[in-house]
């Protein structure tokens, strides 16, 4: 748990998420800017859930930043096989 919390919280990666979301920012686009997160995170193409609920995080002032904080912190963005 210690751990977790340190990954969310920790300064570290903050500037991780707010430099992935700085690149993202290019384009105005809402629904491009969670295919290029998610294609640069996981290789993939959103769930239709997935997409709702990112969409969710972007009707915030921070919503890109804190999204691509919560994806950094998801076990397929962190395990490694």
């Amino acid at each position: 748990a210690t751990q977790s919390l340190t990954l969310l919280n920790s300064e570290f990666s903050l500037r991780i998420a707010a430099s992935l979301a700085e690149r993202l920012a290019t384009t105005s686009d809402p629904g491009a800017r969670i295919d290029r997160l998610y294609l640069r995170l996981f290789a993939r193409s959103p769930t239709a859930r997935e997409r709702q609920i990112a969409a969710s995080f972007l009707d915030r002032e921070s919503g890109l930043v804190d999204l691509c904080l919560a994806l950094l912190n998801t076990n397929e963005a962190i395990h490694l096989d």
